[in-house]
């Protein structure tokens, strides 16, 4: 009988433990106990909060925060390089290549920004006439001819450079006048003149010249032949050192040119828009 007792009070006690364990299933009454669940009521306040408010809550905030996204102007931002107007960009290339050459006017003054961009990529326009030229070895010979001929004369130099469009002036400084005759000793005009390289070059018996030889690398002036000599005679000794020094470079580097008096230049009225390289645009030769 004493046995059968203690087993109906261990029974009992079980009973009892799955009622508690049973009703302790809410956390708002027992908390969190023992092991993963174990512990005590950390927050009481906890107590007064329904989960499934708080996750109401929740979803409540989610909604309006996506509705704020909804509503919100999500046009995008108008890129400047996507949306911009191309019209102005097209009107630029149009303008960039039409024809800008400038209209020829009177006056003025040198642009040397210019004569120094040309001159980078020409120099003094050798053979001005010939592209891709190549260098030949020249020896001067000097020509005797009837130095009792009559001719046209220039009495000074002014007279002279008065005759000269502003095209044949080069650097602003020296007399490069063109010519499409052969090398050699040519009448032309009625006045004597000495061709080498595309350039003419006075060779009077009773002129005076002021001949320079000149670097056309750096525009430089090499050596000076006084004015007194008479034009022939200048250019027969500028013409021989010329020929020397380009041989010792293998290039038509150096030229015999006049020496110009600025106070002409003035006097002339030169067009200055008609410069040495006015045939050329673009910076390019034109042939």
């Amino acid at each position: 009988m004493r046995i059968l007792a203690i087993m109906l009070v261990m029974l009992s006690f079980t009973y009892v433990e799955k009622a508690e364990a049973q009703r302790c299933k809410d956390p708002r009454v027992c908390g969190n106990r023992g092991g993963s669940n174990g512990g005590v009521i950390r927050d009481r306040r906890d107590l007064g909060n329904n989960r499934h408010d708080r996750d109401r809550n929740r979803d409540r905030r989610y909604d309006r925060d996506r509705r704020n996204d909804r509503d919100r102007d999500v046009r995008p931002v108008p890129r400047r390089d996507r949306d911009r107007d191309v019209r102005h960009d097209r009107d630029r290339r149009y303008d960039r290549d039409r024809d800008v050459r400038p209209i020829p006017r009177r006056g003025g003054s040198w642009d040397r920004d210019r004569s120094s961009r040309m001159h980078r990529r020409l120099r003094h326009r050798p053979r001005w006439n010939t592209p891709n030229y190549v260098y030949r070895r020249y020896t001067h010979s000097p020509y005797r001819y009837d130095s009792y001929r009559s001719y046209t004369r220039y009495y000074t130099l002014g007279d002279y450079f008065r005759t000269l469009p502003y095209r044949y002036i080069y650097w602003n400084h020296w007399v490069r006048y063109r010519s499409t005759m052969n090398d050699g000793f040519q009448w032309h005009n009625g006045y004597p003149y000495y061709v080498y390289n595309g350039y003419q070059h006075r060779y009077s018996d009773n002129d005076r010249c002021n001949y320079e030889l000149v670097d056309g690398y750096n525009n430089t002036t090499v050596r000076s032949y006084a004015s007194s000599y008479s034009c022939k005679s200048s250019y027969d000794r500028c013409a021989n050192d010329r020929d020397s020094y380009n041989f010792s470079t293998h290039d038509y580097r150096y030229f015999c040119s006049e020496r110009l008096d600025r106070d002409y230049g003035h006097d002339s009225n030169y067009n200055y828009d008609d410069d040495f390289y006015s045939d050329i645009y673009d910076d390019t030769y034109y042939y």
